[in-house]
């Protein structure tokens, strides 16, 4: 049975009233904690691949570049799964990991801050990894840069493409290509799909419920950074703090060090 948009808007405002009362922990540190216990049995598979993994390499489109798809061995309780990493134009990394066993659910998890954490990260590996423990596919993208050589929001500065791609653009897109392997993978598309995040995970998924809304048809969204002008604020304050800091004699600027510790 397929969900309206305005159902899914109410389950949404639903979730978000229920996560604004919990205390965010790290990035997605919060999921699936209980999800063994759950009446509904997530870890119970009904799907199972009927493509070859390795194949997915030639499913290279206009939208989008596989740039590998590999045959991960079971480790460590994580199932066996298929793991695909690929390329939206211009430079929007996503990472899909697809259980051999499928529960048939869809999950997605969120960035924080200004987002650009590469998929072999340690949290992004932790998120992916506890949801193939409960058989879901999974999907996470890097928003369109790689924090490693574009530091905080220094991707954005005279790149309104970048801009854009974080904003909102890269979720939208990555939904869009994993759902569409998902279905090439399992020769069917998912009965439910999910969002989980929060700070940024949190704002990227109230703007997928505002402009997506047939994206995902549960979305938890925690501490949800609503406006950017924040960071904007905080960068000022940090670049102006340090030149302040580099003006003063070496003394004071020992004292100024040891009391913002």
């Amino acid at each position: 049975m397929s969900i309206q948009p305005s159902s899914r808007l109410a389950q949404f405002v639903a979730l978000v009233a229920l996560t604004t009362a919990v205390p965010t922990r790290a990035q997605n540190g919060y999921s699936f904690l209980d999800a063994s216990s759950s009446r509904v049995g997530y870890a119970d598979a009904s799907y199972f691949a009927s493509a070859d993994c390795e194949a997915l390499v030639s499913r290279t489109t206009d939208d989008y570049s596989i740039l590998s798809a590999r045959l991960v061995a079971p480790d460590d309780d994580v199932p066996e799964h298929c793991r695909v990493s690929g390329v939206i134009p211009a430079e929007i990394r996503f990472e899909l990991n697809f259980p051999s066993a499928w529960n048939g659910r869809f999950y997605m998890h969120g960035n924080g801050g200004f987002a650009g954490t590469p998929p072999e990260s340690q949290g992004r590996q932790l998120s992916r990894d506890r949801a193939l423990r409960h058989a879901f596919a999974t999907a996470y993208t890097d928003t369109g840069h790689d924090s490693r050589s574009e530091p905080l929001a220094t991707f954005a500065h005279g790149n309104l493409q970048k801009t854009i791609d974080y904003a909102f653009r890269a979720v939208h897109l990555t939904v869009l290509s994993a759902k569409e392997l998902i279905d090439v993978y399992y020769g069917r598309g998912p009965r439910y799909s999910y969002w989980d995040g929060c700070s940024t995970g949190g704002r990227q998924g109230l703007i997928s419920a505002q402009r997506f809304p047939e994206d995902f048809d549960g979305i938890v969204a925690g501490g949800a950074r609503s406006g950017l002008h924040e960071h904007d604020d905080f960068l000022r304050m940090e670049r102006q703090g340090s030149r302040e800091l580099d003006a003063r004699p070496r003394k004071d600027r020992a004292r100024c060090q040891v009391r913002n510790r």
